[in-house]
């Protein structure tokens, strides 16, 4: 399987999501910053909200799985919907 890597998300600062091309998707492990790939990934719930993070950096890997910080924009984050994770009880 191969293994897809999507791009970081970021926020325009008027509501408005987008792609930043330049890095990669990162998750948290604990202390350290882990690629995240498509397969370990669910579409964004109903219900869900988007949020824009303002005066946060978005973080996420560099084409040669280095670290880094965008300079395009905002980041961003979702919270998945309370009824969502209740189902999987």
């Amino acid at each position: 399987m191969r293994k897809i890597r999507p791009y970081i998300v970021c926020s325009d600062g008027k509501g408005n999501l987008y792609e930043d091309r330049t890095l990669y998707a990162a998750g948290r492990s604990g202390f350290d910053f882990i690629p995240l790939y498509l397969h370990q990934m669910i579409e964004v719930p109903e219900g869900s909200d988007m949020f824009e993070l303002p005066g946060r950096a978005a973080v996420g890997f560099n084409a040669q799985g280095y670290p880094g910080i965008s300079t395009e924009g905002i980041a961003a984050a979702s919270f998945i919907a309370p009824a969502y994770t209740q189902l999987h009880l």
